[in-house]
């Protein structure tokens, strides 16, 4: 619906820009609006799983598991593990992915939360977190990157399992010199 589009872009930028949006033309409001509905477009489009996802949500995630599926974005993962799951949290840090997400799986609970602050979930609360789609190379720094392994580290269960997706420097035709490696 092109109202609620133009409602959303307006309060994401009254969020983002000093001052609000009262300046921003009603053209950039709805450019904006636009380009949020075409990326949680996108992200909802995408429904298969990688193979070696598939092979890992099999031997990793248990019947029962209680499972805390990070930058869950539209929804990919949350068929399998949530059919596996005794309990299952799907965790974005975008608003409209979760909103996506609830409308798309109304019988699973999404959070909004950022994988660097999980505050939200208790010490040992989980049994698998599954961070896949590449999701921790979204956390542009070194330091965010260590703060959300550490909150991974403190929801999990201990001797529990994470399961996540990098990109594997080593194939690049360069290599690239990574900070501390």
């Amino acid at each position: 619906d092109l109202d609620e589009l133009i409602r959303r872009g307006q309060d994401k930028l009254k969020q983002v820009l000093p001052g609000g949006s009262g300046g921003v033309p009603g053209s950039l409001i709805l450019l904006f609006a636009a380009a949020l509905a075409a990326l949680v477009g996108f992200y909802a489009s995408q429904c298969e799983l990688q193979l070696t996802e598939r092979i890992l949500f099999e031997r990793h995630v248990r019947q029962g598991a209680r499972v805390l599926d990070l930058g869950v974005g539209g929804g990919r993962t949350t068929p399998t593990l949530a059919a596996a799951a005794g309990s299952y949290v799907g965790v974005d840090y975008s608003e409209a992915m979760v909103e996506h997400c609830r409308r798309a799986f109304p019988g699973q609970r999404f959070e909004v939360a950022d994988a660097r602050q999980l505050e939200a979930f208790s010490d040992g609360s989980f049994d698998v977190v599954v961070f896949s789609f590449n999701g921790i190379d979204s956390i542009p720094d070194q330091g965010g990157r260590q703060a959300c392994l550490l909150e991974i580290a403190r929801v999990l269960l201990p001797g529990g399992t994470f399961l996540f997706s990098s990109h594997n420097a080593r194939y690049l035709l360069f290599r690239p010199v990574l900070a501390g490696v």
